[in-house]
């Protein structure tokens, strides 16, 4: 198995399946179709194992044992795919009506503090939204200082 599909599969087992793995615990990924974008190899009935939450082989189902003792999931009929990167996102830039202030300004109807305010207060559900959508990294290509925190909530 190559370091190259590990790290792939790597972010799209661990972040979907966060919740089940333990700091210390084994997981196997069983009968799953696990696709590497990067060669274009389709690994079809697939078995993965984690160990302490990072992923030790991927291999077909025909050579793959899960760890004794690991916790399984049954992935049958399913595809594991790595997390995807969203290259160019503006968490300031919401989508909403007053997040432009330099291209309409409409300050004096809502401030545009209050709506990084409140896009602040409302990070972990716009994080939650990304990961359920199998985006597991962001690039935000411009934004006020205030991103530097949000990376850090992002990392915690």
């Amino acid at each position: 198995m190559n370091n190259r599909l590990k790290t792939t599969l790597a972010v799209s087992a661990t972040m979907a399946l966060l919740p089940a793995i333990s700091a210390a615990g084994n997981l196997s990924v069983v009968g799953g179709t696990a696709i590497d974008p990067g060669s274009g190899r389709v690994i079809p009935n697939a078995t993965i194992t984690l160990e302490g939450g990072r992923i030790v082989t991927v291999v077909d189902g025909a050579s793959g044992e899960p760890h004794p003792g690991a916790e399984i999931i049954d992935a049958r009929g399913k595809f594991i795919l790595p997390g995807f990167i969203d290259a160019h996102v503006h968490f300031f830039q919401s989508g909403g009506l007053f997040t432009r202030p330099d291209a309409v300004d409409l300050t004096s109807v809502r401030p545009y503090t209050d709506e990084v305010a409140f896009i602040q207060k409302n990070l972990q559900d716009t994080f939650a939204r990304y990961i359920r959508c199998g985006i597991t990294s962001v690039v935000d290509v411009g934004g006020p200082m205030t991103n530097f925190g949000l990376r850090d909530a992002a990392d915690a």
